[in-house]
């Protein structure tokens, strides 16, 4: 007698996704990529920030990151409803940035993406769209963020959703 497959027990099948090198066409219906200039000076507006609670401070964080344990294993990811979220690496080489549109208050797994992203590259996650936590792919870190909030429950909700797993070219080097 065979053993039923999780489709018939009524489980989701597994979602698996490997990481791609991160090009702006391919990132740009989950934000913008932020790339320093590349002669001496100033570039501004460099990303287009959201606030859609204009009551809302700018908190300006430093967050320290470990290095990711791959393969990932996803299954929790976060959005921010009313900003932009925007990470720039500060002493980091390499890291993940895993992504997917929302649909009807959760994260539409059919447009979920995993992206490797290299320093000194930033990245500026749009208005809703669901994210994990930042993931350093070569060791330790840290990363300055970006976003308009004030500490409140609105600032950002957390889904548990159905597990996936994230593959890297980081896992052969």
């Amino acid at each position: 007698m065979r053993e039923p497959t999780p489709r018939e027990h009524g489980a989701a099948e597994a979602l698996t996704l490997q990481a791609l090198p991160v090009t702006a066409h391919e990132f740009r219906p989950y934000g913008e990529l932020l790339e320093p200039p590349s002669d001496v000076g100033r570039m501004d507006f460099v990303s287009n920030l959201q606030n859609l609670r204009p009551h809302m401070p700018i908190n300006i964080a430093l967050i320290r990151t470990s290095i990711a344990a791959l393969p990932l294993h996803v299954t929790e990811m976060e959005r921010h409803r009313f900003s932009t979220q925007v990470f720039l690496p500060l002493d980091v080489e390499a890291y993940l940035a895993v992504v997917a549109l929302d649909q009807g208050g959760q994260p539409d797994l059919t447009t979920m993406r995993a992206f490797e992203v290299k320093a000194p590259l930033g990245i500026s996650y749009g208005v809703g769209v669901w994210h994990i936590g930042m993931i350093a792919l070569r060791g330790a870190g840290q990363f300055a963020m970006l976003i308009h909030e004030d500490g409140s429950a609105d600032d950002c909700e957390f889904l548990a959703i159905q597990p996936c797993t994230v593959n890297s070219q980081e896992m052969e080097q």
